[in-house]
């Protein structure tokens, strides 16, 4: 039988395939599969992380809602609570003002009954006096024994 250069690589081929396949072939395959379960398991983790995710992103909406009911209930208990200081603030006001009033009319009392006193006093002072020149101009023979402080009181 002659073997010509065609068949022997024909045969070298086979022969390279064989011995790939008994030797090589469980180790390629034994690689594959473990790349294949590596795979896997990055898949079931992709999948379970995607899970997780969806289970934090529906708590996170759920959080929201609860922070945004919590915020308008801050806001309208700030508010009530602002709207209070302001009455309580105009009541302090109004307290202050009347009583403030109250101390005026009585220091603006007092200063006219000291003002009124005073002109009294001014006004006795100057009647006594023409009354003093009047009865010392006046020719007349009654003896006049009449004092300052006596003319005072009488008026």
């Amino acid at each position: 039988m002659i073997i010509t250069p065609g068949i022997s690589i024909v045969l070298s081929f086979v022969g390279f395939i064989w011995i790939f396949m008994k030797k090589a072939y469980a180790f390629v395959i034994a690689i594959v599969d473990e790349h294949i379960d590596s795979v896997k398991s990055k898949i079931n983790n992709a999948e379970l992380l995607e899970r997780e995710a969806s289970l934090a992103l529906k708590e996170a909406y759920v959080r929201k809602n609860d922070v945004r009911e919590l915020i308008e209930k801050n806001r309208k208990e700030s508010e009530e609570k602002i709207r209070r200081l302001y009455q309580e603030n105009e009541q302090y006001l109004k307290t202050l003002r009347e009583r403030f009033d109250a101390s005026l009319q009585a220091q603006l009392e007092a200063e006219l009954s000291r003002q009124k006193n005073l002109l009294m006093t001014k006004l006795s002072d100057q009647i006594i006096k023409k009354l003093m020149e009047q009865i010392d101009s006046a020719d007349c023979s009654i003896s006049t024994n009449f004092k300052k402080d006596d003319l005072r009181k009488l008026i």
